[in-house]
């Protein structure tokens, strides 16, 4: 079995390499109320599964491969990703579409990027309830999470808080909606970035 990922695409550069683990149409946290978008027709990462049926297809096999590979196996099969790439691989982003379901979903993406140090993963989730409890296991071991693993909050604040709004406030960073001339999301500032929501 394989994890699929794609190096870059329109928005993303041919740096960057993506999974998911999951479809958006099966978003854990749109599921329990946790996204920020009112209406799941906003979300770009549902719109393209409901317009091109393959893309659900490639992330229901995405699925399936999350959640049966261990953190080793994933790690394997990235690393010959990236040693037989034309593209030098400076970040992996996790989850375009969908969300963690689940704590240990969070662990083993952890396990997965202790393994390339010089490597950013990152990405986005509106789970505050997950982060909540991860936050506690931190503190009751007295450990960090791993640096070069930067989680960008929906709605609330982790490594950066993204939040959707339906008009710029101009308090604070905008999503400049390409990943090849931006990496605000890619560092662990503490900031609030915007993005105004394309209905």
């Amino acid at each position: 079995m394989k994890l699929e990922m794609k190096r870059g695409n329109k928005k993303i550069g041919k740096d960057t390499l993506i999974f998911n683990m999951c479809p958006a149409s099966r978003c854990p946290s749109r599921l329990k109320g946790l996204c920020q978008l009112e209406n799941p027709k906003h979300c770009y990462a549902l719109r393209s599964e409901l317009q091109y049926p393959n893309t659900w297809k490639y992330r229901s096999r995405q699925e399936r491969a999350w959640n049966n590979l261990s953190a080793t196996q994933i790690a394997m099969q990235l690393y010959h990703k990236i040693e037989n790439a034309r593209h030098k691989t400076k970040y992996v982003m996790f989850n375009e579409s969908g969300d963690f379901n689940n704590i240990s979903d969070y662990f083993k993406l952890e396990d997965i990027a202790v393994e390339f140090p010089k490597i950013t993963f990152y990405g986005y989730t509106a789970r505050k309830d997950l982060m909540e409890n991860i936050a506690k296991h931190y503190e009751i071991i007295s450990d960090t999470p791993p640096d070069n693993l930067i989680i960008n909050g929906s709605g609330f604040m982790l490594s950066n808080e993204f939040r959707a709004v339906d008009e710029l406030s101009g308090e604070h960073a905008v999503c400049k909606g390409d990943c090849r001339k931006c990496n605000l999301c890619k560092k662990n500032r503490g900031i609030i970035i915007e993005e105004k929501v394309r209905k």
